[in-house]
């Protein structure tokens, strides 16, 4: 049995390129059911920039994102994730700056969240007192033993007051919060559709607003914000240390959780579920509830996106072997989509660690077995394929940072100067076309290179048209493509090449994203016509 070579070989080298070069991965995940695996698909795209930006010199150094080791399966034991987790957070604690870096440009004013506005101010500063609060009390409790146990019960009491009275000012009363409708152009628009906000790490009430009315303005529809309450920054990822490993679900998932389930059975055609950061592990945990609780009809009216996920899994099964016309993806969630910065830590730590489950070293097929053991999945003799744990399609952008408004949506979603809709630079990455061509590889980029496995064996990927009217189900050997700034070199690799058409024009990146298609209050259609986007892999 032959292996596809997609599934073994590491990412590590795409990174020693030229300066001032960058690379775009659209990472296409896939689920089955029963007796089907998973199948990870890596879709990398290289876009050459004729200069870097100003705040690149002031990156911090890029470390892989994926250690040599495998990353364990969600089922595993809860201790050893636990340990896995942390191995893997102490792996990329160098690069910990990333999270905040580039603190600039500030081009959406308050809506970015480094921006020196009052609310934005009054934020930073309590997390600073809630950091050095926190570290010192955690780094104390060694100390504990050399005094009596009544001054110790004194000492918690009044640091838990005390980060109880911050974290208040920070996270308010209110649980739910509606985004602005003034910066909505047609109110009562859209209003079919469902749009719901789970906010990451460190966001209290101030940043939620602000995220919100970005999302609604970038959208144009109305987003309702289900506040993940903020504890503090160490203690928020301590926080999601347990609910990653143990899959143990806090009040606020809980609370999330009625939320969505209340949504999805209202009589709305459409419900969008947006996460970020520690969202997504709390979005992955109430999808699993649901998953449970609701019949395959509700749940087809789901939508999930992810922002910087550090979920350790997102499951999605599917409900029958092939697509059919009222379930197109043929999978309980008709459409999922991540999006992460290649340099965001928490990226790095969640999502882009858990999509690369097999090492470098896996040259042989032994190896390769046994590194897919490692990995959590299952050595079929006919397939050979990892069963992974993440579904959806990935999209990697060559960035920085972990906010959510001035890392992901000015990047992703740029504002015109009077900041009321979103405006695209033309040339840029979401416009990139792509030809593909007959060569096996081009010497020029040895470095780039575009993985996707057979699409119908076992699942469908992305059809495009080929130039005798007819459509392949995946891309024949060597893609290139180029654009007004800068060039695209990619390199397939696919069960019977020979099949597909060998020439294919047209095709952008923002082809492949269905999120794309919702900005400015565009609404992408939900035919199974659409199947570049409407598979979710």
């Amino acid at each position: 049995m032959n292996f596809p070579p997609c599934l073994f070989e590491t990412s590590y080298n795409i990174y020693h390129h030229q300066p001032h070069s960058y690379t775009l991965l659209l990472v296409l995940t896939s689920s089955s059911a029963l007796n089907h695996t998973k199948v990870g698909d890596h879709l990398r795209v290289h876009y050459s920039k004729m200069s870097a930006s100003a705040g690149d010199d002031n990156l911090p150094p890029f470390i892989p994102f994926s250690k040599p080791s495998a990353p364990l399966a969600y089922t595993s034991s809860p201790c050893q994730l636990l340990r896995s987790d942390l191995i893997t957070f102490l792996h990329l604690l160098p690069s910990i700056l990333s999270i905040v870096t580039p603190w600039r440009p500030w081009p959406t004013g308050s809506y970015d969240e480094l921006y020196p506005s009052p609310g934005n101010i009054f934020s930073v500063f309590n997390h600073v007192i809630l950091f050095i609060t926190q570290g010192f009390f955690i780094l104390s409790t060694p100390l504990w033993l050399l005094f009596p146990v009544w001054m110790v019960a004194l000492y918690v009491f009044v640091f838990v007051s005390l980060n109880k009275m911050f974290c208040y000012c920070l996270n308010g009363s209110q649980g739910t919060f509606e985004s602005n409708p003034a910066v909505l152009k047609q109110l009562g628009a859209h209003a079919d559709e469902e749009w719901i906000f789970i906010n990451g790490v460190a966001v209290g009430r101030h940043w939620m607003q602000a995220n919100i009315d970005r999302l609604s303005l970038t959208f144009q529809r109305p987003v309702r914000g289900a506040l993940n309450r903020t504890s503090g920054i160490l203690f928020d990822v301590i926080q999601c240390l347990i609910e990653r490993t143990f899959d143990y679900c806090t009040n606020d998932v809980r609370i999330c959780y009625e939320i969505l389930r209340v949504a999805m059975l209202s009589p709305v055609n459409k419900v969008v579920l947006i996460l970020h950061s520690q969202g997504g592990i709390q979005g992955g945990l109430i999808v699993d509830w649901l998953l449970e609780q609701l019949s395959q009809e509700t749940l087809s009216k789901l939508e999930i996106y992810t922002f910087g996920c550090a979920a350790n899994h997102f499951n999605n099964p599917r409900v029958s072997a092939k697509p059919t016309a009222k379930h197109p993806t043929a999978s309980a969630i008709s459409y999922i989509e991540h999006y992460a910065n290649e340099r965001d830590f928490v990226s790095r730590w969640g999502i882009l660690h858990s999509i690369n489950p097999l090492p470098a070293v896996a040259k042989s097929a032994a190896m390769r077995t046994e590194a897919l053991a490692a990995a959590g999945g299952e050595v079929g003799i006919e397939s050979g394929k990892a069963r992974g744990g993440y579904q959806g399609r990935v999209f990697q952008v060559p960035e920085s940072g972990h906010l959510l408004g001035q890392h992901y949506l000015d990047r992703l979603f740029p504002l015109n100067r009077k900041m009321r809709e979103v405006v695209f630079e033309e040339g840029g990455v979401w416009d990139m076309h792509v030809h593909l061509g007959d060569d096996e590889g081009d010497p020029a980029h040895p470095e780039k290179f575009v993985r996707v496995s057979d699409a119908r064996y076992p699942f469908t990927s992305f059809e495009i048209p080929g130039k005798n009217g007819g459509t392949s189900l995946h891309p024949p050997s060597t893609p290139i493509a180029s654009s007004s700034n800068g060039e695209l070199a990619v390199e397939t690799d696919a069960d019977e090449i020979s099949k597909a058409p060998r020439e294919t024009t047209g095709l952008k990146v923002k082809d492949l994203s269905r999120l794309y298609m919702y900005v400015n209050g565009g609404s992408p259609p939900d035919s199974p016509v659409e199947s570049r986007r409407s598979v979710t892999f």
